[in-house]
C-alpha cells in the first residue's frame, strides 16, 4: 500500500553501534592526548549518555494520516574539518580511508599496498603488476 511506510526494527542496534564507535574514537583521541603529554592542556575527557530510543520503536507509519507536515531532503553534505588542526588529513582535508582489504585469488585476505595507487591488489600471471589473469579492484 502506498499510504504506509515501513521501518526496520534495528533502530536500537544502529544507535548502540554509533554510540560504541563514538566512544572508541573519543578513547583513541584521549590516549593520543595523554601519549603526547597534553593532558594538562585540555579539558578532562567527556562522555555522552547513550542515545535514547524507545524500547520498541514503531515499525510503520500511516503516510495519509496527516501526521507528517514537513519533509526535509538533505543532499550534498560534505564534512568540513578545516577548524581541526591535527596531522591526520590528506591533501583534500579529508580523513584518509584505511587500506582496502581484498581477497587474493586463492581466497586469502591481502592488504592493498601504498605503492599501488590504483588500489589493485593482485598481480597478473606474469607478475608484472599488469593484472593479466589476476583478480583485483580497479578504480571507478
Amino acid at each position: 500500500n502506498n499510504d504506509k511506510a515501513q521501518f526496520s526494527g534495528s533502530l536500537n542496534n544502529y544507535c548502540a553501534s554509533a554510540d560504541l564507535k563514538m566512544d572508541r574514537l573519543l578513547d583513541r583521541i584521549d590516549e593520543w592526548v595523554e601519549e603526547h603529554g597534553l593532558g594538562g592542556a585540555v579539558e578532562a575527557p567527556h562522555r555522552f549518555e547513550p542515545t535514547r530510543t524507545e524500547a520498541s520503536p514503531p515499525l510503520g507509519m500511516d503516510l495519509a494520516g496527516g501526521e507528517i507536515k514537513t519533509v526535509l531532503w538533505a543532499t550534498g553534505f560534505r564534512p568540513d574539518y578545516s577548524w581541526l588542526d591535527v596531522p591526520v588529513f590528506d591533501r583534500k582535508a579529508a580523513v584518509p580511508a584505511p587500506p582496502q582489504v581484498e581477497l587474493h585469488r586463492r581466497g586469502r585476505r591481502r592488504r592493498a599496498r601504498p605503492d599501488q595507487p590504483s588500489g589493485r591488489v593482485s598481480r597478473g600471471k606474469r607478475g608484472d603488476g599488469s593484472g593479466a589473469g589476476g583478480v583485483g579492484r580497479r578504480p571507478i
